[in-house]
Order: C-alpha cells, then structure tokens, then sequence
C-alpha cells in the first residue's frame, strides 16, 4: 500500500495545492523518533511523505513498521482524505487541526524534554539511563518500575538516587508507601499511570485563551495569517514580529517556546526580535497604544511561574507518590569468611595498610569491605534479635574501641634491655691481664699485653713522656724529619726513636732473618744437616716424607702408569680428571675419583676405630 493524496482532492489553484503539501511533518504531530527519522531522511513536508511508496518508507533508518504505522495513522486522523472537490481553500483549512500551542503545554513539554543529565545523577545512573534509551525526564517518568530495575547498572541504588534527585530539584516530598506496596515490591507499576495521565491532561487544559488569536483579532487578522509562511509583503511580517516582541518582552518566553508557537525555527524569532525592538523601543506611546495586548503577554508570564511553580511539582508529586518501593528496607545476607577476617584484623587495631597487605587489597578497598561488613551484621543481628541495630552507631563504637586497642598496644610493647657493655663482642676482658681499661686489640688481648697503642692513648703516653726519646732525648718531630718515622712504644709503655728502638729490641724492621742453609732455618729440626737440603717446615730432604718429582714418576711408571682401582691412564686422567695421579703412604697410584673414595673409606675407618 503506498501513501497518495486522493485523486478527488481539488483545490482553487495550484498554490493552493503548493501550500498543503508544503506543511511540515513537525505539525503532525508524530513522535520524535519517527520525525528524527523523516527528517535524516531528509522528507521534511507532507509532500514528501506522500511521494513515497511504503517500501522506502521501510528502508528509512530509524523507522520501521511502527513508525510507517504512525504516520499512517496521523495522516488519516488529520486529514479527511475523502473531501470534496467544491470545498475551497479556507473551507479546507477549516478541517486541519488548531495548531496553535497553550503557553502551559509549551511549558511543560519543555520541562519533560528536559535531558535528564540536568537532574545532576552520577555518571553511573546516567549512563545507565542513556545507554537504555532514556535521555529526556519525559521518557524516566513513562518507564514502569520493573523495567527500570530492569536495566543494566542501575539498580537499587540507582533508582532511589533517582528519587533522590527529583525531591531535591523539584521541592517534591515522597509520600508514605502503603503497607501493600511494601509487601508487594514486584507489582508492575508505572512511573506515570492512568489516573496521573488524566490528572495531568486536565491541569495542561486548563486554557485561559489562545493568545494568537487575541493578536491576531487586534490587527484585524486570522491567527493561520500568523502562523502561515508566505511571503507576501501585506504587513503581515511586520506583524508577526511585533507579536515576537510582545511575546519576549512582556511575556518573558523563550526564543525555542515562541518558535514553537509560531512554528518557526529559534533562530528565525531571534532575528525578527532583533529587527523590530529598536523599533519599538523608539515609540514613545507604545505601551499606551497596546495596552491591551502587554497586559495579555503579561499574562502569559503568570501562567508560566503557575506552571512552574505550581502544575509541574503537582504532577511530580502525583508521578512520585506511585512510585514503589521495589526492594525491602533490609535482607539477610551471609558474611563471607573474607570479608569475617578483615572485621577481625580491623577489631585488633591493625592499620588499613597492614590488612590491606596481608590479605592484598588496596588499603581504600579495605576501608570499603570494613564498612560493609559492619552495616551486614547489623542487619543479621536486627533480623536474630528482634530489634532495629544503628549501623552508624556500631561504626562509631568500633572506631573508639580501635582508638582504645591500639593506645593499649602501645603500651604493652616491652621496653628494649639495654645490652651489656661488653669489652669486646667475644671476651669479657682482656686474658692476660683481665683489664677492661685499655681497649681490646685481637684475640682477647688489650693494646698494652700486645704492645699496640692507637688514637689518644698513644698520644697520652707519648706526652707523658715530653715527647721526647727515653733513650737518645731527641724530640719527636726532629726523629719524624730524620728517620721518617713516628715514636715507638715498648709494652712497658716507653717511648723511643726508630734508631734506639732497633737497637733496643735487635729487630730489623721490615726484614727476615736470612740463613744460609734455609731463610728461616739455620739447619735441619731432626737430624740437624746443612749438606742436605731443605725441604719444608724446618726439615730436610732425607727427613721429609714428601716425594720429589723424580720420585714420584719412577713410581707411577713401576705401576704401568695406570690407576690400581680403575685401570685408567696417566694422560687419560688427566684429561678427563683435570688430575695428574695421587700416591698414598702405602705407595698406592690412584686417579682423582678413586682418591676421593679412598679417602671416605679412611675417614669411616677411623670413626669406627673411635667408638
């Protein structure tokens, strides 16, 4: 079925004809997802809805088989497509509807068109709202309660935040919810119900004459000559801007309200008000002349603060006082076993941090599952009980009993003991004389039993002594210039230059004492040779149970040069082992591993031969 104007439909002449279907789809009447859709379309007059079959009205975006339903519709309810061909022009504009707007009707489809990011909720209600559709409080206040819960990241609390904002904008006080409603949370309710639906269409009718009208009469004119869009230079332009003027000025509406009323665009009244009020402002006996219509403009102003302060928080207040509460006051809830541990750790007075890292949260999470679990029990304990707890009094009483642990632990930190100011960190005092006076050196002997005397001490005794040499007398700074070197201190604290102290003492300092048979030794310790020579530690070759190199191959090379356990080669060990062979005391040749093994045998042996 397409949508065409009735063949029988005549009209005087074709302007006639022009003018009809040049009326704009926003005077129909239709929705505002079916015009949005119209006009991306770009199908902005009746013509241009007529022109299309049903089909592409279906491939529109946006509009769908309700939308074509819609205007299917309003066409047939607005027009009388069956007119007769006699009717003239004014006889059929007599059959299209009173398009003129009531200034309450702008008012209050301004305030229901209201976005509802203007009632101040959280970004979570809002986005919530928006990502369901629902942008404008007209749209909030139709939805029912059940699919409000029903919406993803709204909620409970989403819902009463809702509520909360309303009474907070709007001066509305909720009324008490019947005993019903609260038993009976899931009934499906609408935020605007029938009888709201009624009561609101009865204040919006409440008409005290259409002000275009009046205007129109004074000058002699109909309110379609208002209204109407042409261009024809008879003065009724100028008209129609003195209307703006008076409508503005003296009736305080919006520029959007008065383009609505004349159904003109916002941008379009502005320019007209601009044009005529240097105009107006210039007569001197303006307001004499028109006292008449600024008294009725005036009234357009009173009717607005009555609809603003009294129509609209009366119908909120009618839409609020339907609204049912959903979900019960309180509900028993389990408290988890984490949620358990983090009251207790909390009652023990550990900090938030301290919790947080034994359980690995964040330390603002914590804070939060605290509170949480507080409120919880609360209402478990109110449901055993019997009775109603205060959870912000239990919040209040665990935060003065944590004061209190955590004064008390405090407290109850023992005091450090003072640890004992030992000599040293090994002895008590020193072993050979027991002094606990003069410092400790190493090896449990102070500076005097060892002969060392460092920092002040040494400074003490040299002042003691004048800095002078006990022995030679020469001063201390004469014996630094010549010998290079500072005073020495015998164990018997005296003090000599280097010279002296050497010949004192017999040391050569610095030096070993060179013999010719060995550096340390003048002979053999056992046997007492020089002829032989020395091998280690004060012995002999002949004396000392080590093999030379000579020795040690003449052996290896009587045992085949292989390992008497395993069989394995000289060089072949060698790389293998990174090893030459091992000889024992028996003359044994053994390769590395077996010499390891060897030598567990011997260590057990020896341990049994202990027992």
């Amino acid at each position: 079925m397409s949508l065409q104007v009735n063949n029988e439909l005549d009209f005087k002449t074709e302007d006639d004809r022009n003018d009809y279907l040049k009326t704009r789809v926003e005077s129909l009447g239709l929705s505002v997802r079916t015009q949005n859709a119209l006009v991306k379309a770009n199908v902005r007059t009746i013509g241009g809805i007529i022109r299309k079959t049903e089909p592409l009205l279906l491939e529109i975006d946006g509009l769908g088989i309700n939308g074509v339903s819609e205007i299917k519709a309003v066409l047939s309810n607005v027009f009388d497509l069956s007119i007769p061909n006699n009717k003239s022009r004014e006889e059929y504009r007599e059959l299209l509807p009173n398009f003129s707007v009531n200034t309450e009707t702008v008012e209050i489809k301004a305030f229901l068109k209201e976005q509802i990011k203007t009632l101040g909720l959280s970004p979570r209600t809002n986005n919530a709202l928006t990502n369901s559709g629902i942008r404008t409080i007209g749209g909030l206040i139709k939805k029912k309660m059940a699919s409000l819960f029903n919406i993803r990241g709204l909620g409970h609390k989403g819902v009463d935040e809702i509520k909360t904002r309303l009474e907070s904008v709007f001066n509305i006080s909720i009324d008490q919810r019947t005993e019903a409603a609260v038993n009976d949370p899931v009934q499906d309710t609408n935020l605007f119900q029938e009888n709201s639906i009624n009561i609101f269409s009865t204040l919006v009718s409440h008409d005290k004459g259409d002000i275009l009208s009046t205007f129109a009469s004074h000058f002699n004119l109909k309110k379609d000559d208002i209204i109407n869009h042409s261009r024809k230079k008879d003065g009724t332009g100028e008209i129609r801007d003195m209307i703006i003027y008076f409508l503005r000025e003296y009736g305080e509406m919006s520029f959007p309200a008065i383009g609505r009323l004349l159904h003109r665009d916002h941008t379009t009244i502005m320019y007209s008000y601009e044009k005529i009020k240097d105009k107006m402002n210039t007569d001197v006996d303006f307001e004499t002349k028109f006292a008449i219509l600024i008294a009725k403009a005036q009234s357009i102003k009173n009717r607005k603060i009555y609809v603003e302060q009294t129509l609209i928080p009366q119908i909120v207040k009618l839409v609020r006082s339907e609204i049912d509460i959903k979900k019960p006051k309180y509900k028993f809830k389990e408290i988890s076993g984490r949620d358990t541990k983090i009251l207790e750790l909390y009652k023990e007075g550990l900090t938030l941090e301290n919790i947080a890292k034994v359980i690995k949260l964040t330390r603002e999470r914590v804070r939060q599952i605290v509170d949480k679990t507080i409120r919880q029990w609360a209402i478990n304990e109110s449901f055993s009980k019997g009775f109603e707890l205060d959870a912000e009094v239990l919040i209040e009483e665990e935060k003065k009993n944590r004061v209190l642990i955590r004064k008390k632990n405090r407290q109850e930190v023992p005091t450090k003991q003072k640890v004992e100011n030992r000599w040293s960190r090994y002895y008590i005092s020193c072993k050979s004389c027991g002094t606990t006076v003069i410092p400790h050196v190493r090896n449990g002997l102070c500076e005097q039993c060892i002969g060392q005397f460092r920092g002040d001490r040494r400074e003490k005794i040299i002042s003691s002594h004048n800095n002078k040499c006990d022995s030679c007398g020469m001063f201390r700074h004469e014996a630094i210039t010549n010998y290079g070197r500072d005073f020495y201190i015998t164990k018997d604290q005296k003090v000599f230059c280097r010279k002296c102290f050497l010949g004192t003492t017999g040391k050569t300092l610095g030096h070993y004492k060179n013999y010719a048979w060995s550096r340390f030794y003048s002979k053999c310790k056992l046997c007492g040779t020089t002829s032989v020579p020395h091998a280690k530690r004060g012995l002999c070759i002949d004396c000392d149970d080590n093999l030379t190199n000579e020795e040690r191959d003449k052996i290896i090379t009587q045992h085949s040069s292989k390992c008497d356990s395993c069989g394995l080669g000289r060089d072949e060990a060698r790389k293998k082992l990174g090893r030459d062979f091992y000889l024992t005391k028996s003359e044994e040749v053994l390769c590395r591993t077996c010499f390891q093994r060897y030598l567990r045998v011997r260590k057990e042996s020896m341990k049994l031969i202990l027992k």
